[in-house]
């Protein structure tokens, strides 16, 4: 079980970012009782900011807090969603996530390119009227 940096990247007039990143996450997401083939499953939870809380504007991560350092960092009370999106072109050029979710719904991911951090770049250009959403998946 780990965690990994998604990004979502939604239209910069979206009034309502979660709703949007949890439907363009939904059919990637493990449910009990979901109907889909094993090979479209990428994550049994996610969640906007997460332990990469602030990441996207370059605030360095804090992986190894005390459980109440931890909460104070990493609580889902105190991430906010604004803190965790950014227009994609100003998302710094050395934060490349593990995968990345279009508008349209389709998944990218660095086991599938074997130049990741380009793949990510040529998204984030092609996408340069949108906005990244920093999300922590776990699996």
């Amino acid at each position: 079980m780990s965690h990994f940096l998604l990004f979502v990247l939604v239209r910069p007039d979206e009034t309502d970012i979660e709703n949007c990143v949890n439907e363009l996450v939904d059919p990637y997401f493990d449910r009990e009782l979901a109907e889909r083939p094993p090979e479209q499953i990428k994550c049994d939870g996610f969640v906007i900011g997460g332990r990469y809380d602030q990441q996207i504007f370059g605030k360095p991560p804090i992986y190894n807090l005390a459980p109440p350092e931890f909460q104070k960092r990493y609580g889902l009370d105190v991430i906010k969603i604004e803190d965790n999106v950014r227009p994609a072109p100003e998302v710094p050029k050395g934060l490349i996530p593990n995968a990345v979710v279009t508008p349209e719904g389709d998944w990218f991911d660095s086991n599938d390119h074997e130049d990741w951090p380009a793949k990510v770049q040529e998204l984030l250009k092609q996408y340069s009227g949108y906005l990244a959403v920093a999300v922590d998946c776990h699996c």
